[in-house]
């Protein structure tokens, strides 16, 4: 059985080679196997129906996703092939200009950045407190992790969860423009050292997913000055093309971060080349592995991210 992102692949070579009836008939048969990609599945058959001339059908696809609170970003439906071929048609149009009033009226719109921090702590006036700026996964919002990460003010720090400015729909959003992404998470972080105390020699970049690889990016490039990183079930090219983010892994070795990995065991075991290059750049870690399941986070990753923490801020001697 494929996973979704073997299926995502093969869906975006048939859009991209024109095979739109293969398409479709792939999506019939696995479109159910993935109920947590509903937006993404109906962009797809939108996409799909406009090929084969299915216009009206397509059109009247996006309408009834709209009706159902789904909306998608102005510059993904403008372009994703072919759909956007309908560029100019009045029915096409109309929904285009709904969607963007309905992305603009959503409340996720309205929260580029969470912060959350004890009471009493990290104001100004106060002693400092370290951060932990946690980037969440591609196609998703730092909403939905927050209730998962809560454990951290209590331990005394920041939390501050930005959104990427990169919308695809309504609950995705994404760091795929590493650029943008950069420029919008060094000037939060400029904003975050204005308003509140911070202990700058205790900064960790946190992540999930595909988040894991920007914030190694960030730190290796030096947009923000991070003493370690937490990865939270990493995912994407870091884990099956590390080589891509060597260059970032040397330079978190020269300035002597640390590391640590929270996944499941299926991944835990995709994550040898990883390491490898963590060793050969000396960059210390710590793997935590938990049984695979189905639910977003498991039960006791509260502890596993306060023994992260400790592991970041007091690495074991091995003199």
């Amino acid at each position: 059985m494929m996973d979704f992102h073997e299926f995502a692949t093969t869906m975006q070579a048939h859009l991209e080679d024109g095979n739109f009836a293969d398409g479709l008939e792939l999506l019939d048969k696995q479109a159910a196997k993935f109920p947590s990609h509903v937006a993404q599945m109906s962009l797809w058959r939108i996409a799909l129906l406009t090929g084969v001339g299915e216009t009206t059908a397509a059109t009247e696809m996006l309408e009834r996703a709209l009706e159902n609170g789904v909306w998608y970003s102005e510059k993904l439906l403008r372009n994703t092939a072919p759909l956007n071929g309908l560029a100019g048609e009045e029915e096409f149009e109309r929904l285009v200009a709904i969607s963007v009033q309905m992305q603009l009226a959503d409340p996720a719109t309205a929260m580029p950045l969470i912060a959350v921090h004890a009471e009493g702590k990290c104001q100004s006036e106060g002693d400092p407190c370290p951060l932990l700026l946690f980037l969440h996964d591609n196609e998703e919002t730092p909403q939905e992790h927050l209730q998962h990460w809560r454990s951290v003010p209590t331990m005394g720090w920041l939390l501050a969860m930005p959104q990427s400015v990169q919308a695809l729909w309504a609950g995705a959003y994404t760091w795929a423009d590493t650029q943008i992404a950069q420029e919008q998470l060094e000037l939060h972080y400029d904003n975050l050292s204005a308003g509140y105390q911070l202990d700058t020699e205790r900064l960790v970049i946190g992540g999930k997913g595909t988040g894991t690889g920007l914030a190694l990016e960030l730190v290796g490039k030096g947009t923000i000055p991070a003493s370690g990183l937490v990865f939270y079930q990493p995912s994407g090219e870091l884990v099956k093309q590390p080589a891509r983010w060597e260059k970032h892994i040397a330079q978190a070795g020269k300035k002597g971060l640390r590391v640590v990995i929270i996944a499941d065991d299926i991944i835990a075991k995709q994550l040898d080349i990883l390491t490898a290059y963590f060793d050969e750049h000396k960059l210390a870690y710590k793997v935590g592995t938990f049984p695979a399941t189905e639910e977003a986070y498991p039960q006791g990753f509260e502890n596993s991210l306060s023994n992260a923490l400790d592991f970041l801020e007091n690495p074991p001697d091995n003199s």
